[in-house]
């Protein structure tokens, strides 16, 4: 406890002695450990999506996620970090008396630009998607419940600074790729809107 509160003090003399650097567009942040250079994000996600990408219903399956990323280096730089994120969402009636739900993990390289504001980035991640609680071709002309597949996500977005802690995820925009079965070519392309709040130690 004595060498936490002695950091705690240590990290704020820092603090205090950065504020006019704050004023800034571009700012330095103290050298800290891993947690220094961690973000968290808890939001609400909103996805137009469909069963096939040559056939079947379009609809939107709502639901949230939590997400996290380490960059290295200080603030007011580029850096390529990681990032991870998972995510859950449900929809109802995706056909007549079918409904969907699933679950994302993805992983990979995230850019992120901080400033005093907040930051901006860019990401690329990649896994696994586990889908139930609907309809899945299966072998000999059966179906199945739930089903697995390849995941991955490519966008952006821009979080801004509200307190020293917390933001605000204004927007990020996602193009996803899974590889859920389905009676056609056994891929989907979805785009997501996302938003929420955010953590920063």
């Amino acid at each position: 406890m004595k060498k936490l509160t002695m950091m705690a003090v240590m990290l704020a003399v820092v603090a205090m002695a950065a504020l006019p650097a704050m004023a800034q567009q571009k700012a330095a942040a103290p050298a800290g450990g891993f947690l220094d250079k961690t973000d968290f994000g808890l939001t609400f996600t909103y996805k137009w999506a469909k069963a096939s990408t040559t056939a079947g219903p379009e609809f939107f399956i709502q639901g949230g996620g939590l997400d996290a990323a380490y960059t290295p280096g200080n603030w007011g730089k580029k850096f390529v970090g990681v990032a991870a994120e998972v995510d859950g969402e449900s929809a109802s009636q995706v056909k007549p008396g079918i409904n969907l739900s699933q679950i994302t993990f993805v992983a990979g390289p995230r850019l992120t630009d901080h400033c005093s504001r907040g930051s901006f980035y860019a990401q690329a991640l990649f896994g696994m998607v586990h889908a139930f609680n609907s309809v899945f071709p299966g072998a000999n002309g059966t179906t199945q419940p739930t089903a697995n597949g390849f995941a991955s996500q490519y966008g952006g977005g821009l979080n801004v600074k509200v307190t020293e802690h917390f933001g605000w995820r204004v927007g990020e925009f996602d193009w996803i790729y899974t590889t859920l079965p389905n009676a056609n070519n056994g891929w989907q392309s979805d785009m997501r809107y996302t938003t929420g709040v955010t953590y920063h130690f």
